[in-house]
């Protein structure tokens, strides 16, 4: 390197040494590091009841390994099975009241689609009232026909409804049924079949097998309340069962 070139590096570098450090610069240089941001929590599990959980796996006779998945909205009383197959297989170890009904879904992308919504509704010693829930798919049918499927072929008949009365004020409103295969009983259960034999009363028999007898001049309503009873009128000289 050249005299004059070795000069020339020594002043750019004198220059660049000497040269003023910006203020701003400066205290981002003194300035404490950020204190680090933590990481957001996970979403924890909905707290569910354990003893309620394992009395529904027994009674229902599920997998040692089920337990409620909160994504799919399941609770400990209503459960999500992939298919009519094996919602026939649970109906047909545990009984219970099977119903349907055509239900509306809206996909993320904002699609809409309806859907024959299958239920059967067990009821589980020390828990009460279960549900389980899927969808019928016609690709299955194959597998098991309506007309041939266990489960499909329970599906209770739709309650005859001969009067509604609105709520007003503090009175409840009510349906009044007629006494015939659907209606719901007083205890939970549902009407399967009705005969007259000779006499005053209606020889009824549930869903579970059990025989009421219905005074043939009593009432049966369902209150908004979800209460249901059988009124009759004090003359009538009905006592059930």
């Amino acid at each position: 390197m050249s005299t004059i070139e070795l000069a020339t590096t020594v002043a750019i570098g004198t220059a660049l040494v000497l040269a003023p450090i910006p203020a701003q610069a400066v205290r981002d240089l003194n300035a404490s590091p950020p204190e680090p941001q933590p990481a957001p929590a996970p979403e924890s599990e909905p707290a569910f009841d354990e003893a309620l959980i394992a009395r529904v796996r027994t009674g229902l006779d599920l997998l040692p390994h089920w337990r409620p998945r909160p994504e799919l909205g399941e609770t400990e009383t209503r459960i999500l099975l992939w298919s009519q197959l094996e919602l026939n297989a649970l109906y047909e170890r545990a009984g219970g009241t099977v119903t349907t009904a055509q239900v509306e879904h809206t996909s993320s992308d904002g699609q809409t689609w309806t859907e024959e919504e299958i239920t059967v509704t067990v009821d589980v010693p020390g828990v009460g009232p279960v549900q389980a829930v899927t969808g019928w798919c016609d690709d299955l049918a194959k597998y098991g026909a309506r007309d041939t499927l266990p489960l499909m072929r329970a599906i209770a008949p739709t309650p005859q409804i001969l009067e509604t009365a609105p709520a007003r004020g503090q009175l409840l409103g009510y349906d009044r049924f007629a006494i015939a295969p659907g209606a719901p009983l007083p205890d939970g259960r549902t009407i399967a079949t009705v005969e007259d034999p000779l006499g005053s009363s209606w020889r009824v028999t549930d869903d579970h097998g059990r025989v009421h007898w219905l005074h043939k001049y009593g009432q049966l309503v369902r209150y908004t309340s979800g209460t249901v009873a059988f009124i009759e009128s004090e003359w009538a000289g009905w006592s059930s069962d």
